[in-house]
């Protein structure tokens, strides 16, 4: 509201009550209730006549006025295939409707006309269709040529040119201006370009009556002032909580924080400071358990409802205190079109466009807003959209019931990650299990395949020794003379036999000039080396080795036996076990007993 006399009016009126003089400027439809938009009796309905423009076709919808806003929303469907969900309906009467509204409360013609796109054509970022308007403006004698956009509505449109012009809207008075209400579009116009002429209204700077409402015993006669407007020194506003051109979004914050703590006092919610990713990150993605729901509060100073939210209702003790324990809370100030713009671009790329749409076309006259972020199965969206012209208790319900909901999905998703965690639990243990029983058999396999190699290596030694042993019996073998001597030979033979460890008995004969050794090498070439038996005469009972074994056989019987014991040669013969088991007599053949 940009008339202060008019202000100063309402105030008056609610006896210098803030909150009843707002409530009193106010437009109805933001202050009316879900159950005052109910019809109010069984009257008989009447029949409206919708145009539905979509993509430069025209669907009539002919519909009784106790339809609500998602019944049309059917129709549509019905006629035009696009889902509810997707439906973009422009040309309402009010700013902000929702799909429980009946027809009838929004007091529409008997012939009206709605643009309708889909989500999608509003997020594609293609250009958009323009009209040129040629504007003069009559009182300070400047004609301008801008084009806008087709979609722009009338109302919109007065606001730039009031902004252009420093006439309000209110004071304009327009020629060649089209007769359809402010709601419509340029689209609907159908034209590419119009010549429209402005001027002052000049009935806007006459002088108002006042009357005073404190003494009744004032004089009647009426004082007149002149417009506040015109005549009040233009102040200079308070500094904006996020200064223009700000780029770190953490010395935004921690300009925003002190910014609102200098006009509303110390006890105020504590806005975390960091970007909005990292304030979607501490509260939404941590573990279930120590999540919490994101309050963020939307600030805008061009709103009416500003002062009185943050004073009444925000900066109050019990949602502090509220806010505090179950949230974690975040602010932007959207006063500027460039912060505006930054922040859009954050909530696209951490909450998607469809979040992005949504705060988009929240109103300004419906600003300042808590917007309720919770994540949910694995999906981060906006729970719900708490407006700035709600009483301190719809506020602290509605954050009551939001706690509710994300409590109540928390729990669920709660159970799931702990049947999860079970099952996860389960898995690891079996395949801990599993694993000890894998190194156990490997451990089995290499024990198995070691005592196969040593086997095997005991057995190659073995296959060694023998190959020595037999070579070395043949070495022995070949250094014996060729044949034994016969028995008629002129020389002297002996003929020694030799009794084995293993019973057996083999016999030579030798001649007697024959050396020792010989013997020696004879018992060696049946394997039994000289370094590991011995031979023992059996009477009298000596070592043979102990002889010298380079000397002449000595003159035994023809027939002689000797004994063969596996006793090492340094022990010796008279204390050695095997030995000592000789018979002191000698053997006898049955030719020595002839």
């Amino acid at each position: 509201m940009e008339d202060v006399g008019e202000c100063f009016m309402y105030l008056e009126q609610a006896n210098w009550n803030l909150l009843d003089a707002i409530h009193r400027a106010l437009p109805e439809e933001t202050q009316s209730l879900p159950s005052e938009q109910a019809p109010p009796g069984p009257s008989m309905p009447h029949l409206l006549s919708v145009n539905i423009h979509y993509r430069d076709n025209v669907t009539q919808l002919t519909l009784p006025d106790t339809v609500t806003v998602g019944e049309v929303k059917s129709a549509i469907q019905h006629e035009l295939g696009v889902a509810p969900c997707k439906q973009v309906l422009r040309g309402w009467s009010r700013n902000h409707v929702t799909d429980e509204m009946v027809i009838s409360t929004l007091e529409l013609p008997a012939d009206h006309t709605l643009q309708l796109s889909t989500m999608e054509e509003e997020l594609q970022p293609e250009e958009e269709e323009s009209i040129r308007l040629n504007i003069t403006d009559q009182t300070a004698h400047k004609s301008y040529s801008i084009n806008f956009p087709a979609s722009r509505t009338l109302l919109q449109i007065k606001q730039d040119v009031s902004d252009l012009t420093s006439i309000p809207v209110r004071h304009q008075r327009w020629t060649g201006w089209p007769t359809q209400k402010d709601s419509a579009s340029l689209r609907s116009q159908g034209q590419k370009e119009l010549d429209l002429y402005v001027r002052r209204d000049p009935t806007s700077k006459k002088k108002h009556p006042v009357v005073d409402l404190v003494s009744s015993d004032s004089s009647p006669e009426e004082e007149e002032f002149e417009d506040a407007s015109e005549c009040l020194f233009q102040g200079r506003g308070p500094r904006p909580l996020i200064a223009e051109g700000t780029q770190d979004e953490r010395l935004a914050i921690s300009q925003f924080t002190e910014e609102f703590r200098n006009r509303y006092g110390a006890c105020h919610p504590v806005f975390m400071e960091g970007t909005l990713s990292q304030v979607l990150e501490a509260s939404c993605q941590r573990p279930c358990r120590e999540r919490k729901p994101l309050a963020v509060y939307l600030h805008h100073d061009g709103s009416v409802l500003t002062n009185v939210f943050c004073t009444q209702l925000l900066c109050s003790e019990a949602i502090v205190t509220y806010l505090t324990l179950n949230f974690i809370t975040w602010a932007w100030d959207l006063s500027l079109d460039s912060n505006r713009d930054r922040f859009l671009t954050s909530v696209t790329s951490s909450l998607g466009p469809a979040a992005c749409l949504a705060i988009r076309n929240v109103a300004v006259d419906h600003l300042p807003a808590l917007l309720v972020i919770t994540r949910v199965r694995a999906a981060t969206e906006v729970l719900t959209v708490i407006p700035g012209n709600v009483s301190l208790d719809e506020l602290m319900t509605r954050l009551v019931h939001a706690v509710e909901v994300f409590n109540s999905e928390l729990s669920t998703e709660m159970r799931e990650e702990e049947e999860r965690e079970a099952r996860e639990k389960v898995k690891r243990e079996q395949d801990i299990a599993y694993e000890a029983s894998l190194m156990a058999d490997q451990a089995k396999e290499e024990a198995r395949k070691q005592e196969e190699m040593e086997e095997e290596l005991h057995r190659q030694k073995l296959l060694q020794a023998e190959q020595k042993k037999q070579e070395e019996q043949k070495s022995l073998e070949a250094q014996l003379p060729a044949a034994e001597p016969p028995e008629g030979a002129s020389e002297a033979v002996s003929t020694i036999r030799v009794r084995l460890p293993t019973g057996e008995t083999v016999s030579r004969r030798f001649l007697a000039s024959s050396p020792l050794s010989t013997l020696i090498t004879f018992v060696g070439s049946k394997g039994y080396p000289y370094h590991q038996y011995k031979v023992l005469a059996s009477w009298p009972r000596r070592d043979v080795r102990s002889l010298n074994t380079q000397s002449a056989t000595p003159p035994y019987p023809h027939n002689r036996i000797m004994f063969l014991r596996s006793c090492p040669p340094w022990i010796n013969p008279k204390a050695c076990s095997n030995c000592s088991s000789i018979q002191r007599k000698p053997l006898r053949s049955k030719n020595d007993e002839k």
